[in-house]
């Protein structure tokens, strides 16, 4: 997972499978984010997503949670096809806002500008 951080506006990019062995990592991820950036948006980019799993949903939902006690709001950009059909499936999908621009952004470590 890659992450970029553009002022109040944090982007991961996860990349492969969000499945039982993964949702962890992803919610690892998201905690470190909220802590060392603070951002007021959270975008987790799906473009690069191959399998989403029912555990990768719980932790898609945990995330918002989460970036929501810290005072901000997730939402998703890009979804493969395998993440929207999976949201969509699992009835979840209209619970995050979805986007579908590029990713940008600066590292919020070194300020770095990256981009997809």
């Amino acid at each position: 997972m890659a992450t970029v951080n553009s002022g109040p506006v944090t982007v991961l990019h996860a990349a492969g499978d969000l499945d039982m062995d993964t949702a962890g990592l992803l919610i690892r991820h998201v905690d470190r984010v909220v802590t060392a950036c603070a951002p007021r948006v959270l975008i987790i980019d799906l473009a690069d997503l191959g399998f989403l799993g029912a555990a990768g949903v719980s932790a898609l939902l945990d995330g918002g949670d989460r970036v929501g006690r810290g005072g901000g709001r997730l939402r998703l950009r890009r979804l493969s096809r395998p993440a929207r059909l999976a949201l969509w499936a699992s009835h979840t999908l209209d619970l995050f806002e979805v986007e579908d621009g590029p990713a940008m952004g600066t590292d919020c470590r070194s300020g770095r500008t990256m981009a997809d």
